[in-house]
């Protein structure tokens, strides 16, 4: 037997599909606080208008 694990390291995932949407939705989460704190530097750093909701630089 190749590798066998012991018993308490098992992980049991009972509903996949709903542990898979929880991780993207977290992802994305982190992903847009990322995205969200870069364009308030560029506001910042430089008085450029930003939307807050679509993220698109106003003239």
């Amino acid at each position: 037997m190749l590798g066998a694990c012991p018993r308490s390291s098992i992980l049991v995932i009972a509903d996949r599909d709903a542990e898979f949407v929880q991780f993207v939705q977290t992802q994305v989460r982190k992903r847009q606080e990322a995205e969200d704190e870069s364009y308030a530097i560029l506001d910042d750093d430089h008085d450029i208008d930003v939307d807050p909701v679509t993220g698109e630089v106003r003239d």
